[in-house]
């Protein structure tokens, strides 16, 4: 893949955990060929980061930009640009100027379609990205939907290559394996469950479009002292939720996690819950899926179609409602065999969708450009 001294740059939105390992993980083996540029960072929320060996840099000043820019086209340092998709307007521009430059550029994205996507938006998208769609050489959607997306827009399936879109899940998989009964046990009773319990695991930001509201009334419907819901993470209903568990003993706020100690938690969860109205991907679902937990999701998760299998990984229920969610809930505490074996069809379905498998194949489409 080397070509004299010029260099892949890889562009992304910002640095956050999941994009830093895949860097790490997957290539650490060639970071002496590629550059790596975040455009921002702590833009969706404060990551919790630790410490990488590889290198980035992070575009604070304009003037970065330009240096960048210069770089790229003036320059000529590098051979090839990796985008992480088409959200801003500097995005946008490379993708559209590499094409005048000769510069191939590969593009990721997690997009699926969204059919409550405003009309004046739909219009514009529907005019706009087959002619944008056409400048880069080759895209990696993240999965199933994403790719569909770019079908919808008019892009050929011989540009689409499957990146598999994923976490550490080998890491994930080998730290709970490692988990002792007496830990599990340990995390259940210090979070309010005993061991007949079936406990229920929200991650991820504590915003409306998530589905927290509906989770906190199917437990409103469900009236079962052996059904308790964790819920990790924080943000914009951070209240809602902390008055909810005041009011529900059953239903435990416990604050963000990260690291090690989340995975702790997963392991010490039976079921994986993700109620968002719409969800792009759904990293949390590889995570939990990685853990050996199964999930209960909605139909508009981004990941369904390549993850979530009805009655064999999990269970999909409608977004915006309650009663199928509690429905869906009782039914995993009330069928705990079938629970188990869809926890035991997910950790297997999970178990190639590596980090170092979605490396590769972006490393692929790089060959495939050259």
């Amino acid at each position: 893949m080397n070509q004299g001294n010029k260099k892949i740059l890889m562009v992304f939105i910002e640095p956050t955990p999941y994009i830093l390992d895949l860097l790490e993980k997957g290539f650490s083996h060639i970071k002496n060929q590629i550059d790596i540029v975040f455009l921002a960072e702590n833009l969706t929320q404060k990551w919790d980061l630790k410490s990488y060996s590889i290198g980035f840099n992070v575009l604070r000043l304009k003037k970065q930009t330009f240096f960048l820019l210069f770089n790229i086209f003036l320059a000529r340092r590098y051979r090839l640009l990796h985008i992480a998709g088409w959200s801003r307007l500097l995005t946008v521009f490379l993708i559209i100027a590499s094409r005048f430059f000769f510069i191939p550029v590969t593009v990721e994205t997690d997009t699926p379609l969204n059919s409550n996507t405003p009309l004046w938006k739909k219009i514009i998208k529907k005019c706009f990205y087959p002619i944008l769609f056409k400048f880069p050489a080759l895209f990696l959607p993240g999965g199933t939907r994403q790719a569909g997306y770019l079908s919808f827009y008019g892009v050929n399936k011989n540009k689409i290559i499957n990146a598999q879109m994923t976490v550490d899940v080998l890491y994930i998989k080998n730290f709970v394996d490692n988990i002792s009964f007496f830990e599990k046990e340990k995390c259940r009773l210090e979070n309010g469950a005993l061991k007949e319990d079936v406990v229920f695991l929200y991650v991820g930001r504590l915003l409306d479009w998530k589905g927290i509201r509906e989770l906190i009334a199917a437990m409103e419907i469900v009236q079962d002292l052996r059904v308790k819901l964790w819920i990790v993470g924080s943000g914009e209903l951070l209240n809602e939720v902390e008055l909810a568990a005041q009011r529900n003993k059953n239903i435990v706020y416990l604050d963000r996690i990260s690291g090690d100690l989340l995975w702790h938690i997963y392991n010490a969860a039976d079921v994986f819950v993700l109620p968002s109205y719409w969800e792009p991907w759904g990293l949390v679902v590889n995570e939990a899926m990685a853990a050996g937990k199964p999930v209960i999701v909605t139909e508009t998760v981004g990941c369904v179609d390549d993850f979530v299998f009805q009655n064999r990984t999990g269970l999909i229920i409608p977004p915006k409602n309650s009663n199928a969610l509690a429905s869906a809930m009782q039914y995993m505490q009330e069928n705990e065999i079938e629970s188990n074996q869809m926890a035991e069809n997910a950790k297997i379905h999970i178990a190639n969708w590596t980090l170092q498998n979605e490396a590769r194949n972006m490393i692929a489409a790089w060959e495939k450009c050259n």
